[in-house]
């Protein structure tokens, strides 16, 4: 199961969430940072999160455009099993609530 995170790099919520992913070592975690000041959300994200920005993050804005920040994407065998965004997506509490609640993908199905 990966969570896919995208950030604006002005945004406090998502600061916050950043701050909390080390709760969450034991998942694969990847972050698509938007902003002028992806630099400072990037030096706040944990080791184990992989990290885009610049125009990765473009390019994935542009395919997924996000109306409120953070927004958080959980995918699994190219399946999206479960979203949340702003306020149900501002902490590693949050993603697990999200995570509980997650769509099963039938045994077998891929994209």
């Amino acid at each position: 199961m990966r969570r896919l995170s995208q950030a604006a790099s002005t945004c406090g919520t998502c600061h916050g969430l950043a701050a909390s992913l080390g709760e969450c070592s034991g998942r694969q975690t990847v972050a698509i940072v938007a902003g002028d000041s992806a630099s400072d959300l990037l030096t706040t994200l944990p080791p184990h999160v992989a990290a885009f920005d610049g125009e990765q993050a473009k390019a994935v804005d542009a395919d997924l455009p996000m109306a409120m920040f953070p927004t958080v994407l959980l995918q699994r065998d190219g399946f999206l099993v479960a979203y949340a965004s702003g306020s149900d997506a501002d902490s590693a509490a949050d993603l697990e609530v999200l995570w509980e609640q997650r769509l099963d993908v039938p045994e077998g199905m891929s994209a």
